[in-house]
């Protein structure tokens, strides 16, 4: 049965179209709502936020500057470290990235529990150990994997790399390192699962005229302790406590005390002739201008420049000199 209007009812209708308030009679449905939609792989969570990754490139960036001054030093070459890329990954897909065979360290950084990887490319490595014995950085024809004397030599360059890193990061963590394991073939070390989002870090570095690549994977449930300091401090480079006021003093101060000079000490030399120079045999003997009496016949210059007067004498087994006198 139709529902029939009460006399109230049909006239408060006609007031509502007197006065234009009446709805219509097909109203227009409202508009849809628009919803953002941002692309997820679940296979790669994105766990390291975008704070937290500008925060690790800049450490990176101030671990690079401060590497490419200790290796310069230790390998005395011009030494040049750049940071080339900040990926955030897998570690199934970092391995694959790797060359093999290659230098493949596994460490450790106390108090932070968990292993990390640091890699030297052949193309690095192999040259670093020439100059390590005595050569002049010459890099191999073919990679191959690395002797157990090889090994050996590459734990120098580590102490150096992880102890720049050590004071890099000193202002997250008093950080001590430990050196776990050694491989050339990255596809049998597995210090995470293969699905477990790793931080990899890679860096260009020149050693006199060669170059080549070292890595640094970070897995992020290793570093998770670390993360929130990470974002807090070091996502704008002026934010860092060390670059305020007396503390940047200190910084470059500590820096500059750690560098190497090259320092060396000589004697006068003589005038001679050519023709005697010519007739020279071995055995000879040139007289020197010095005189055995004269306590400062040794002049030693600091990268160059002759900065004080010596006299020479031995400690020990080796030669040695005594400074004596300042040069102004």
């Amino acid at each position: 049965m139709a529902d029939i209007l009460s006399q109230e009812e049909v006239d408060a209708l006609l007031a509502a179209v007197s006065e234009g308030e009446a709805p219509p009679e097909h109203a227009e449905p409202p508009p849809a709502r628009r919803y953002h939609v941002a692309k997820y792989d679940f296979k790669r969570p994105e766990r390291v936020s975008k704070e937290q990754f500008r925060g690790f490139q800049t450490l990176s960036e101030l671990f690079a500057r401060d590497l490419s001054t200790a290796l310069g030093g230790s390998l005395r070459a011009i030494a040049r470290v750049a940071v080339v890329s900040v990926d955030q990954t897998t570690y199934d897909e970092y391995v694959l990235s790797i060359s093999n065979p290659t230098s493949y360290n596994i460490i450790q950084l106390p108090p932070i529990e968990g292993n990390l990887i640091l890699e030297f490319s052949p193309s690095l490595i192999f040259p670093i150990i020439d100059r390590l014995l005595g050569g002049r950085g010459v890099s191999i024809a073919k990679a191959r994997e690395l002797t157990e004397i090889e090994q050996k030599l590459v734990v120098k360059i580590i102490e150096i790399v992880l102890g720049t890193l050590v004071r890099a990061w000193r202002h997250l963590e008093q950080f001590s390192w430990k050196l776990v394991a050694q491989e050339s073939d990255p596809q049998i070390v597995q210090i995470v699962t293969g699905s477990e989002i790793v931080l990899s870090i890679r860096f260009e570095v020149s050693v006199g005229d060669i170059s080549g690549t070292m890595t640094l994977c970070l897995p992020v449930v290793t570093i998770e302790p670390i993360l929130d300091k990470v974002g807090a401090e070091y996502t704008f480079y002026g934010a860092r406590p060390e670059h305020k006021g007396p503390h940047a003093a200190a910084m470059v101060e500590e820096i500059v005390l750690h560098a190497n000079a090259k320092v060396e000490a000589y004697m006068a030399g003589s005038a001679i002739s050519v023709k005697d120079l010519l007739r020279l045999q071995v055995g000879d003997i040139v007289r020197l201008d010095n005189s055995v009496s004269d306590e400062s016949s040794v002049t030693v210059s600091v990268c160059g420049k002759p900065k004080f007067k010596a006299k020479q004498g031995r400690l020990g087994n080796k030669q040695a000199i005594q400074i004596v006198a300042r040069l102004r």
